[in-house]
Protein backbone atom coordinates (compact mmCIF):
# COMPACT_ATOMS: atom_id res chain seq x y z
CA UNK A 1 0.00 0.00 0.00
CA UNK A 2 1.56 3.05 -0.96
CA UNK A 3 -0.08 6.43 -1.01
CA UNK A 4 0.67 10.24 -0.55
CA UNK A 5 2.13 10.57 3.19
CA UNK A 6 0.49 12.59 5.75
CA UNK A 7 3.04 15.16 6.29
CA UNK A 8 2.96 14.97 10.92
CA UNK A 9 3.54 18.34 11.33
CA UNK A 10 0.27 19.35 9.27
CA UNK A 11 -1.86 17.75 12.12
CA UNK A 12 -2.97 20.71 15.05
CA UNK A 13 -1.87 19.12 18.30
CA UNK A 14 -4.58 19.07 21.13
CA UNK A 15 -8.06 19.95 19.34
CA UNK A 16 -9.97 17.24 20.37
CA UNK A 17 -11.05 15.95 23.77
CA UNK A 18 -9.57 12.07 24.86
CA UNK A 19 -11.46 9.55 23.63
CA UNK A 20 -13.44 7.48 26.53
CA UNK A 21 -13.67 3.91 25.62
CA UNK A 22 -16.66 1.93 25.43
CA UNK A 23 -18.06 -0.81 27.90
CA UNK A 24 -19.21 -4.07 26.37
CA UNK A 25 -22.44 -5.30 26.44
CA UNK A 26 -23.91 -8.51 27.53
CA UNK A 27 -25.61 -10.37 25.86
CA UNK A 28 -27.09 -12.63 28.57
CA UNK A 29 -25.91 -15.21 31.30
CA UNK A 30 -25.22 -18.66 29.95
CA UNK A 31 -24.13 -22.20 31.28
CA UNK A 32 -20.47 -22.90 30.04
CA UNK A 33 -18.27 -25.88 31.57
CA UNK A 34 -21.03 -26.35 34.08
CA UNK A 35 -20.80 -22.70 35.83
CA UNK A 36 -23.14 -19.86 34.85
CA UNK A 37 -21.26 -17.00 33.59
CA UNK A 38 -21.65 -13.37 31.36
CA UNK A 39 -21.47 -14.21 27.70
CA UNK A 40 -20.73 -11.29 25.36
CA UNK A 41 -20.14 -11.64 21.72
CA UNK A 42 -17.40 -9.21 20.16
CA UNK A 43 -17.51 -8.96 16.67
CA UNK A 44 -14.29 -8.35 14.47
CA UNK A 45 -14.99 -6.36 11.36
CA UNK A 46 -13.84 -3.72 8.93
CA UNK A 47 -15.76 -0.20 10.13
CA UNK A 48 -14.46 3.41 9.20
CA UNK A 49 -12.81 5.55 12.09
CA UNK A 50 -11.89 9.41 12.22
CA UNK A 51 -8.16 9.83 13.92
CA UNK A 52 -8.39 13.62 13.74
CA UNK A 53 -10.71 15.93 12.49
CA UNK A 54 -8.79 17.33 10.09
CA UNK A 55 -8.77 14.28 7.94
CA UNK A 56 -10.77 12.19 6.32
CA UNK A 57 -12.26 8.23 7.76
CA UNK A 58 -9.94 5.41 7.71
CA UNK A 59 -10.58 1.92 6.90
CA UNK A 60 -9.63 -0.07 10.77
CA UNK A 61 -10.69 -3.19 12.10
CA UNK A 62 -12.90 -2.89 15.37
CA UNK A 63 -14.75 -4.85 17.90
CA UNK A 64 -18.22 -4.13 18.10
CA UNK A 65 -17.72 -1.08 16.16
CA UNK A 66 -14.79 0.04 18.43
CA UNK A 67 -11.14 0.68 17.73
CA UNK A 68 -9.54 0.40 20.31
CA UNK A 69 -12.05 -2.38 21.66
CA UNK A 70 -14.68 -1.87 24.45
CA UNK A 71 -12.74 -1.85 27.64
CA UNK A 72 -13.66 -5.12 30.14
CA UNK A 73 -14.16 -4.05 33.48
CA UNK A 74 -14.67 -7.39 35.72
CA UNK A 75 -14.51 -8.63 39.46
CA UNK A 76 -11.61 -11.24 40.18
CA UNK A 77 -12.85 -14.59 39.88
CA UNK A 78 -15.91 -13.30 38.15
CA UNK A 79 -16.38 -16.19 35.06
CA UNK A 80 -16.78 -14.76 31.96
CA UNK A 81 -17.26 -16.16 28.41
CA UNK A 82 -16.27 -14.18 24.92
CA UNK A 83 -17.25 -15.06 21.77
CA UNK A 84 -14.56 -13.59 19.20
CA UNK A 85 -16.68 -13.23 15.98
CA UNK A 86 -14.65 -13.09 13.10
CA UNK A 87 -16.44 -10.94 10.34
CA UNK A 88 -13.11 -9.31 8.91
CA UNK A 89 -13.70 -10.38 4.65
CA UNK A 90 -11.79 -11.92 2.45
CA UNK A 91 -9.34 -9.33 1.89
CA UNK A 92 -6.77 -7.83 4.24
CA UNK A 93 -7.15 -4.12 4.52
CA UNK A 94 -3.20 -3.97 4.77
CA UNK A 95 -0.14 -5.58 2.70
CA UNK A 96 -0.05 -9.23 3.74
CA UNK A 97 3.41 -11.23 3.37
CA UNK A 98 2.13 -14.81 2.08
CA UNK A 99 5.96 -15.93 2.54
CA UNK A 100 5.33 -15.90 6.90
CA UNK A 101 1.87 -17.60 6.07
CA UNK A 102 1.92 -21.93 6.18
CA UNK A 103 0.13 -23.45 3.29
CA UNK A 104 -2.94 -23.70 5.19
CA UNK A 105 -3.32 -19.95 5.96
CA UNK A 106 -3.66 -18.94 2.31
CA UNK A 107 -6.97 -18.01 0.32
CA UNK A 108 -8.80 -18.20 3.69
CA UNK A 109 -10.05 -15.15 4.08
CA UNK A 110 -8.99 -12.79 6.95
CA UNK A 111 -8.12 -15.13 9.98
CA UNK A 112 -7.98 -13.84 13.95
CA UNK A 113 -7.65 -15.49 17.18
CA UNK A 114 -7.88 -13.23 20.06
CA UNK A 115 -5.37 -13.71 22.88
CA UNK A 116 -6.17 -12.14 26.69
CA UNK A 117 -2.57 -10.72 27.60
CA UNK A 118 -1.75 -11.32 30.83
CA UNK A 119 -4.27 -13.77 32.04
CA UNK A 120 -4.37 -16.91 33.47
CA UNK A 121 -6.39 -18.90 30.89
CA UNK A 122 -6.47 -22.57 29.71
CA UNK A 123 -4.46 -23.58 27.07
CA UNK A 124 -7.44 -23.97 24.64
CA UNK A 125 -8.77 -20.08 25.92
CA UNK A 126 -5.07 -18.71 25.62
CA UNK A 127 -5.50 -17.44 21.79
CA UNK A 128 -2.45 -19.78 20.43
CA UNK A 129 -1.41 -18.57 17.37
CA UNK A 130 -2.48 -21.41 14.94
CA UNK A 131 -5.66 -21.52 16.97
CA UNK A 132 -7.14 -18.94 14.35
CA UNK A 133 -10.07 -18.41 12.97
CA UNK A 134 -11.49 -17.70 9.44
CA UNK A 135 -14.13 -15.15 8.46
CA UNK A 136 -17.42 -16.47 9.65
CA UNK A 137 -16.06 -18.57 12.14
CA UNK A 138 -16.22 -18.11 16.17
CA UNK A 139 -13.20 -18.77 19.02
CA UNK A 140 -14.49 -18.88 22.47
CA UNK A 141 -13.21 -17.68 25.18
CA UNK A 142 -13.46 -18.38 28.93
CA UNK A 143 -11.98 -16.67 31.39
CA UNK A 144 -12.14 -17.04 35.08
CA UNK A 145 -10.32 -13.58 36.07
CA UNK A 146 -8.66 -15.47 38.95
CA UNK A 147 -5.59 -13.13 39.06
CA UNK A 148 -5.27 -10.00 41.17
CA UNK A 149 -6.40 -6.43 40.25
CA UNK A 150 -4.57 -5.15 37.10
CA UNK A 151 -5.11 -4.20 34.01
CA UNK A 152 -4.12 -6.59 30.97
CA UNK A 153 -5.49 -6.25 27.63
CA UNK A 154 -6.63 -8.45 24.47
CA UNK A 155 -4.97 -8.08 21.12
CA UNK A 156 -4.87 -10.61 18.07
CA UNK A 157 -2.20 -13.46 18.03
CA UNK A 158 -2.66 -14.71 14.57
CA UNK A 159 -0.10 -16.90 13.22
CA UNK A 160 1.96 -14.27 10.60
CA UNK A 161 0.09 -11.45 10.69
CA UNK A 162 0.01 -10.01 14.50
CA UNK A 163 1.88 -7.01 13.55
CA UNK A 164 -0.79 -6.09 10.74
CA UNK A 165 -4.34 -7.31 12.64
CA UNK A 166 -3.28 -5.27 15.94
CA UNK A 167 -2.01 -2.25 14.00
CA UNK A 168 -5.26 -2.53 12.12
CA UNK A 169 -7.48 -2.34 15.39
CA UNK A 170 -8.34 -5.46 16.74
CA UNK A 171 -6.73 -4.39 20.06
CA UNK A 172 -8.63 -3.58 24.02
CA UNK A 173 -8.22 -2.91 27.68
CA UNK A 174 -9.58 -5.33 30.00
CA UNK A 175 -9.64 -4.56 34.15
CA UNK A 176 -9.78 -6.73 36.56
CA UNK A 177 -11.01 -5.36 40.47
CA UNK A 178 -10.64 -7.00 43.82
CA UNK A 179 -11.66 -6.19 47.25
CA UNK A 180 -8.10 -5.40 48.19
CA UNK A 181 -7.98 -2.51 45.15
CA UNK A 182 -11.16 -1.50 46.30
CA UNK A 183 -10.63 -0.94 49.58
CA UNK A 184 -7.48 1.72 49.21
CA UNK A 185 -10.16 4.41 47.90
CA UNK A 186 -8.17 4.84 45.01
CA UNK A 187 -9.53 7.52 42.11
CA UNK A 188 -12.57 6.19 39.97
CA UNK A 189 -15.24 6.60 37.78
CA UNK A 190 -14.31 9.97 36.28
CA UNK A 191 -10.97 10.23 37.85
CA UNK A 192 -9.46 6.70 36.80
CA UNK A 193 -9.19 6.79 32.53
CA UNK A 194 -7.57 4.79 30.14
CA UNK A 195 -4.91 5.45 28.50
CA UNK A 196 -3.85 3.29 24.96
CA UNK A 197 -0.73 4.34 23.50
CA UNK A 198 -0.16 3.22 19.79
CA UNK A 199 1.69 5.02 16.97
CA UNK A 200 0.33 5.33 13.10
CA UNK A 201 1.23 6.66 9.54
CA UNK A 202 -1.58 7.86 7.52
CA UNK A 203 -2.05 8.80 4.21
CA UNK A 204 -2.87 12.72 3.20
CA UNK A 205 -6.51 11.87 3.32
CA UNK A 206 -6.63 10.30 6.80
CA UNK A 207 -6.52 6.75 5.67
CA UNK A 208 -4.29 4.22 7.53
CA UNK A 209 -1.18 2.83 6.51
CA UNK A 210 1.65 0.19 6.64
CA UNK A 211 4.65 -0.09 4.47
CA UNK A 212 4.51 -2.62 2.22
CA UNK A 213 8.23 -3.57 2.52
CA UNK A 214 11.62 -2.91 4.26
CA UNK A 215 12.20 -1.09 0.61
CA UNK A 216 8.87 1.39 0.66
CA UNK A 217 9.88 4.85 0.31
CA UNK A 218 8.08 5.29 3.90
CA UNK A 219 10.86 3.12 5.49
CA UNK A 220 13.22 5.52 4.05
CA UNK A 221 11.91 9.11 2.79
CA UNK A 222 13.09 11.80 5.32
CA UNK A 223 10.02 13.62 4.82
CA UNK A 224 7.94 11.58 7.08
CA UNK A 225 10.38 12.18 9.55
CA UNK A 226 11.55 8.52 9.99
CA UNK A 227 15.12 7.87 11.77
CA UNK A 228 17.95 5.91 10.11
CA UNK A 229 17.54 2.50 11.58
CA UNK A 230 16.19 0.91 8.70
CA UNK A 231 19.77 0.45 6.90
CA UNK A 232 19.31 -2.71 9.03
CA UNK A 233 17.49 -4.47 6.04
CA UNK A 234 19.32 -5.76 3.27
CA UNK A 235 16.06 -6.36 1.07
CA UNK A 236 15.44 -5.33 -2.26
CA UNK A 237 11.98 -6.14 -3.66
CA UNK A 238 14.10 -6.19 -7.39
CA UNK A 239 15.90 -9.42 -6.15
CA UNK A 240 14.72 -12.60 -8.32
CA UNK A 241 11.86 -14.11 -6.03
CA UNK A 242 11.64 -11.60 -3.30
CA UNK A 243 8.55 -11.59 -1.48
CA UNK A 244 6.01 -8.73 -1.72
CA UNK A 245 4.61 -7.35 0.05
CA UNK A 246 7.55 -7.92 2.55
CA UNK A 247 7.40 -7.95 6.60
CA UNK A 248 9.32 -4.76 7.33
CA UNK A 249 12.48 -5.03 10.28
CA UNK A 250 10.07 -2.90 12.29
CA UNK A 251 7.20 -0.54 12.23
CA UNK A 252 7.41 3.24 13.92
CA UNK A 253 4.68 5.59 13.04
CA UNK A 254 5.31 9.93 13.06
CA UNK A 255 1.68 10.17 14.93
CA UNK A 256 0.94 9.32 18.75
CA UNK A 257 -2.79 7.96 18.86
CA UNK A 258 -3.85 7.71 22.57
CA UNK A 259 -7.54 6.00 22.57
CA UNK A 260 -7.76 6.10 19.44
CA UNK A 261 -7.12 10.06 18.48
CA UNK A 262 -3.96 11.94 17.68
CA UNK A 263 -2.85 13.95 20.19
CA UNK A 264 -5.57 14.65 22.11
CA UNK A 265 -6.29 16.81 25.22
CA UNK A 266 -7.92 16.38 28.51
CA UNK A 267 -9.49 19.07 30.86
CA UNK A 268 -8.61 17.56 34.83
CA UNK A 269 -10.00 19.30 37.64
CA UNK A 270 -7.59 19.61 40.90
CA UNK A 271 -8.06 16.50 42.16
CA UNK A 272 -5.80 13.16 41.87
CA UNK A 273 -6.22 11.30 38.78
CA UNK A 274 -5.80 7.86 37.68
CA UNK A 275 -4.48 6.70 34.73
CA UNK A 276 -4.67 3.14 33.58
CA UNK A 277 -1.78 3.14 30.86
CA UNK A 278 -0.94 0.60 28.13
CA UNK A 279 1.42 0.74 25.68
CA UNK A 280 -0.59 -1.02 22.51
CA UNK A 281 2.63 -0.52 19.63
CA UNK A 282 4.07 -2.67 17.14
CA UNK A 283 7.97 -1.44 18.01
CA UNK A 284 7.70 1.93 19.33
CA UNK A 285 9.12 2.27 23.30
CA UNK A 286 7.05 5.23 25.30
CA UNK A 287 9.59 7.15 27.79
CA UNK A 288 6.70 9.38 29.49
CA UNK A 289 7.84 12.62 31.28
CA UNK A 290 5.10 15.40 32.22
CA UNK A 291 5.74 19.10 31.92
CA UNK A 292 4.33 22.34 31.62
CA UNK A 293 4.95 24.85 28.84
CA UNK A 294 8.61 25.41 29.88
CA UNK A 295 10.01 21.84 29.97
CA UNK A 296 9.41 21.76 33.53
CA UNK A 297 9.35 18.27 35.10
CA UNK A 298 6.30 17.19 38.00
CA UNK A 299 6.88 13.84 39.82
CA UNK A 300 4.14 11.26 39.43
CA UNK A 301 3.31 8.35 41.01
CA UNK A 302 3.42 4.60 39.83
CA UNK A 303 1.31 2.15 41.88
CA UNK A 304 1.05 -0.44 39.63
CA UNK A 305 2.50 -2.31 36.37
CA UNK A 306 1.84 -5.51 34.52
CA UNK A 307 0.93 -7.82 37.43
CA UNK A 308 -1.08 -5.25 39.72
CA UNK A 309 -0.23 -3.13 42.44
CA UNK A 310 3.39 -2.69 43.07
CA UNK A 311 4.51 -3.48 47.10
CA UNK A 312 5.38 0.24 47.53
CA UNK A 313 4.20 3.33 45.06
CA UNK A 314 7.35 4.77 43.42
CA UNK A 315 7.29 8.30 42.85
CA UNK A 316 9.32 9.00 39.40
CA UNK A 317 10.20 12.10 36.83
CA UNK A 318 10.29 9.65 34.07
CA UNK A 319 9.12 5.94 33.10
CA UNK A 320 9.87 3.89 30.26
CA UNK A 321 7.76 1.33 28.70
CA UNK A 322 8.07 -0.90 26.41
CA UNK A 323 5.14 -2.48 23.65
CA UNK A 324 2.75 -4.51 25.69
CA UNK A 325 4.00 -3.11 29.20
CA UNK A 326 1.19 -1.79 31.29
CA UNK A 327 1.21 0.71 34.25
CA UNK A 328 -0.90 2.42 36.78
CA UNK A 329 -0.19 6.11 37.38
CA UNK A 330 -1.03 9.01 39.83
CA UNK A 331 -1.09 11.81 38.89
CA UNK A 332 -2.07 14.81 41.45
CA UNK A 333 -3.06 17.68 39.94
CA UNK A 334 -3.91 19.52 43.38
CA UNK A 335 -0.43 20.74 43.18
CA UNK A 336 -1.44 23.09 39.98
CA UNK A 337 -3.46 26.41 39.73
CA UNK A 338 -6.43 26.42 37.78
CA UNK A 339 -5.59 27.41 33.82
CA UNK A 340 -2.13 25.40 33.86
CA UNK A 341 -1.40 23.49 30.71
CA UNK A 342 0.76 20.24 31.17
CA UNK A 343 1.80 18.01 28.54
CA UNK A 344 2.53 14.37 28.55
CA UNK A 345 6.03 13.74 26.35
CA UNK A 346 7.38 11.01 25.12
CA UNK A 347 11.48 10.72 25.13
CA UNK A 348 11.91 7.24 23.66
CA UNK A 349 13.33 6.89 20.18
CA UNK A 350 11.69 6.71 16.40
CA UNK A 351 13.90 3.54 16.23
CA UNK A 352 14.25 0.47 18.57
CA UNK A 353 15.02 0.81 21.79
CA UNK A 354 18.43 -0.41 23.00
CA UNK A 355 19.29 0.56 26.25
CA UNK A 356 21.18 3.51 25.21
CA UNK A 357 20.12 6.68 26.83
CA UNK A 358 22.51 8.49 24.03
CA UNK A 359 20.10 7.37 21.26
CA UNK A 360 18.44 10.41 20.31
CA UNK A 361 14.96 10.55 21.44
CA UNK A 362 11.30 11.04 19.52
CA UNK A 363 10.96 13.85 17.50
CA UNK A 364 9.58 16.81 19.24
CA UNK A 365 7.69 18.13 16.84
CA UNK A 366 5.49 15.13 15.93
CA UNK A 367 6.45 11.72 18.32
CA UNK A 368 7.48 13.43 21.07
CA UNK A 369 3.74 14.62 22.03
CA UNK A 370 1.64 12.33 23.61
CA UNK A 371 -1.51 14.29 25.73
CA UNK A 372 -2.23 17.62 26.83
CA UNK A 373 -4.01 18.49 30.43
CA UNK A 374 -5.75 21.16 31.56
CA UNK A 375 -6.60 22.10 34.82
CA UNK A 376 -10.25 23.55 35.65
CA UNK A 377 -11.50 25.76 38.03
CA UNK A 378 -12.35 23.49 40.43
CA UNK A 379 -11.94 22.72 44.50
CA UNK A 380 -8.49 21.68 45.36
CA UNK A 381 -8.39 17.45 46.66
CA UNK A 382 -5.23 16.18 48.03
CA UNK A 383 -3.88 12.81 47.47
CA UNK A 384 -3.80 10.25 50.37
CA UNK A 385 -2.43 6.76 49.88
CA UNK A 386 -2.27 4.17 52.55
CA UNK A 387 -0.56 1.17 51.21
CA UNK A 388 -0.27 -0.80 54.69
CA UNK A 389 -2.09 -3.76 53.39
CA UNK A 390 -0.97 -4.21 49.88
CA UNK A 391 1.12 -7.61 49.77
CA UNK A 392 4.48 -8.04 48.86
CA UNK A 393 5.71 -9.82 45.87
CA UNK A 394 6.66 -13.50 45.83
CA UNK A 395 10.38 -14.22 46.36
CA UNK A 396 10.45 -16.75 43.40
CA UNK A 397 14.14 -15.31 42.76
CA UNK A 398 15.88 -16.56 45.65
CA UNK A 399 14.84 -20.24 46.22
CA UNK A 400 16.58 -22.89 44.88
CA UNK A 401 16.17 -23.70 41.83
CA UNK A 402 17.17 -26.48 40.72
CA UNK A 403 19.28 -26.39 37.03
CA UNK A 404 17.08 -28.79 35.34
CA UNK A 405 14.23 -26.04 35.87
CA UNK A 406 16.44 -23.10 34.43
CA UNK A 407 15.57 -22.68 31.06
CA UNK A 408 18.11 -20.59 28.98
CA UNK A 409 17.02 -18.90 25.43
CA UNK A 410 19.15 -17.06 23.35
CA UNK A 411 17.66 -13.84 21.38
CA UNK A 412 19.27 -13.81 17.83
CA UNK A 413 19.23 -11.26 14.97
CA UNK A 414 20.04 -12.63 11.85
CA UNK A 415 18.93 -12.17 7.89
CA UNK A 416 17.00 -14.32 5.84
CA UNK A 417 17.70 -15.69 1.72
CA UNK A 418 16.81 -11.62 0.69
CA UNK A 419 18.29 -9.57 3.80
CA UNK A 420 15.56 -9.62 5.61
CA UNK A 421 15.78 -9.15 9.53
CA UNK A 422 15.01 -12.59 10.79
CA UNK A 423 14.49 -12.47 14.62
CA UNK A 424 14.60 -15.80 16.46
CA UNK A 425 14.66 -17.52 19.73
CA UNK A 426 17.75 -20.04 20.24
CA UNK A 427 17.61 -19.58 15.94
CA UNK A 428 13.94 -21.77 15.68
CA UNK A 429 11.21 -20.62 14.97
CA UNK A 430 7.74 -21.33 16.11
CA UNK A 431 6.95 -24.42 14.33
CA UNK A 432 10.14 -26.14 14.52
CA UNK A 433 9.78 -29.50 16.60
CA UNK A 434 11.00 -29.83 20.46
CA UNK A 435 9.18 -27.14 22.39
CA UNK A 436 10.90 -25.77 25.76
CA UNK A 437 9.67 -27.94 28.63
CA UNK A 438 8.68 -26.52 31.89
CA UNK A 439 7.93 -29.20 34.92
CA UNK A 440 4.84 -27.63 36.88
CA UNK A 441 3.73 -26.48 39.68
CA UNK A 442 7.71 -25.59 40.56
CA UNK A 443 9.42 -22.75 40.43
CA UNK A 444 11.13 -22.09 37.09
CA UNK A 445 14.08 -19.31 36.07
CA UNK A 446 13.93 -18.06 32.92
CA UNK A 447 17.04 -16.65 31.50
CA UNK A 448 17.10 -14.38 28.23
CA UNK A 449 20.33 -14.15 26.80
CA UNK A 450 20.16 -11.37 23.98
CA UNK A 451 22.85 -11.52 21.48
CA UNK A 452 21.15 -8.65 19.18
CA UNK A 453 21.51 -5.05 19.61
CA UNK A 454 17.99 -4.24 20.28
CA UNK A 455 16.07 -4.81 23.60
CA UNK A 456 13.49 -7.00 23.60
CA UNK A 457 10.13 -7.17 25.10
CA UNK A 458 9.91 -10.76 26.10
CA UNK A 459 5.97 -11.78 26.66
CA UNK A 460 5.71 -15.23 29.12
CA UNK A 461 1.79 -16.68 28.38
CA UNK A 462 -0.25 -17.91 31.27
CA UNK A 463 1.49 -16.27 34.13
CA UNK A 464 2.90 -13.28 35.85
CA UNK A 465 6.35 -14.06 36.79
CA UNK A 466 8.94 -11.98 39.18
CA UNK A 467 12.06 -9.72 37.45
CA UNK A 468 15.31 -11.14 39.58
CA UNK A 469 17.74 -8.82 38.09
CA UNK A 470 20.27 -9.15 34.86
CA UNK A 471 23.88 -9.55 34.41
CA UNK A 472 26.36 -7.98 31.72
CA UNK A 473 26.94 -10.75 29.37
CA UNK A 474 30.95 -9.66 29.23
CA UNK A 475 31.77 -8.61 32.80
CA UNK A 476 29.55 -10.78 34.85
CA UNK A 477 28.43 -7.64 36.64
CA UNK A 478 24.90 -8.31 37.97
CA UNK A 479 22.02 -5.48 38.39
CA UNK A 480 18.96 -5.18 39.79
CA UNK A 481 15.13 -5.08 38.39
CA UNK A 482 14.31 -1.82 36.69
CA UNK A 483 11.87 0.62 39.34
CA UNK A 484 8.93 -0.15 37.58
CA UNK A 485 9.84 -3.97 37.75
CA UNK A 486 9.26 -4.22 41.04
CA UNK A 487 5.64 -5.95 41.14
CA UNK A 488 4.70 -8.59 39.38
CA UNK A 489 5.27 -8.73 35.41
CA UNK A 490 4.35 -11.10 32.30
CA UNK A 491 6.63 -8.72 29.62
CA UNK A 492 10.15 -8.10 30.56
CA UNK A 493 12.69 -5.74 28.70
CA UNK A 494 15.57 -7.60 27.80
CA UNK A 495 18.61 -5.26 26.76
CA UNK A 496 21.28 -6.28 24.16
CA UNK A 497 24.70 -7.49 25.43
CA UNK A 498 22.56 -8.66 28.54
CA UNK A 499 21.10 -11.74 30.67
CA UNK A 500 17.45 -10.98 31.50
CA UNK A 501 15.94 -13.54 34.48
CA UNK A 502 13.08 -14.10 35.47
CA UNK A 503 11.37 -16.20 38.02
CA UNK A 504 7.74 -17.92 38.58
CA UNK A 505 5.81 -21.48 39.14
CA UNK A 506 3.29 -22.60 35.99
CA UNK A 507 0.04 -24.14 37.45
CA UNK A 508 -1.63 -24.76 34.24
CA UNK A 509 -0.72 -27.82 31.85
CA UNK A 510 -0.76 -27.54 28.29
CA UNK A 511 1.06 -25.32 25.61
CA UNK A 512 1.78 -21.71 25.74
CA UNK A 513 4.31 -19.19 23.75
CA UNK A 514 7.16 -17.38 24.40
CA UNK A 515 8.05 -14.66 22.44
CA UNK A 516 9.06 -10.89 21.64
CA UNK A 517 6.49 -8.60 21.44
CA UNK A 518 8.01 -6.18 18.99
CA UNK A 519 4.75 -7.04 16.55
CA UNK A 520 6.96 -7.53 13.39
CA UNK A 521 9.94 -9.61 15.50
CA UNK A 522 7.09 -12.09 16.66
CA UNK A 523 5.70 -12.58 13.08
CA UNK A 524 9.06 -13.48 11.51
CA UNK A 525 9.94 -15.75 13.87
CA UNK A 526 10.65 -14.21 17.34
CA UNK A 527 8.23 -17.36 19.03
CA UNK A 528 8.42 -20.81 20.44
CA UNK A 529 6.16 -23.13 22.35
CA UNK A 530 6.67 -24.01 25.67
CA UNK A 531 5.01 -27.34 27.25
CA UNK A 532 4.11 -27.26 30.96
CA UNK A 533 3.29 -30.97 32.25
Amino acid sequence: MECPYLDPTSVEKYVQDLPSLPSPVASGNVVYQGKNMTHYELIMAPTQHTFHPSLGPATVYSFNGSTPGPLFDVMKNQDILVSWINHLGTEHILPVDTSLLETNQLDIGVFAVTHLHGSHSLTEYDGLPDDYVRNGQVYEGYYDNSMNSTMIWYHDHALGITRLNAYAGLAGGYIIRDELELSLNLPSGEYEIPLILQDRALCEDGSLFYPTSPDDPYMQNASVKLPGKFHKSRYSRAQDGAPFPSVVPEFFGNVIDVNGALWPKKEVERKPYRFRTLVATNARTFILKLEDEKGNVYPFTLIGSDGGLLPKPLQLTELRLMGAERADILIDFSIFQDGTELYLKNYGPDSPWQSDPSIAPADPDTTGNVLKFIVSDSDKVSLDLDWSSVPGQPDYCNQNIPPENVITVNLYENYDEWGRNWLELDNLTYMDPNPYQVPINQVVMWEFINHSEDAHPIHLHQIEFVVCGREDRETGQKYAPFKRETGLKDTAECPPNYITRVAVPFDLPGEYVVHCHMLEHEDYTMMRPFVVS
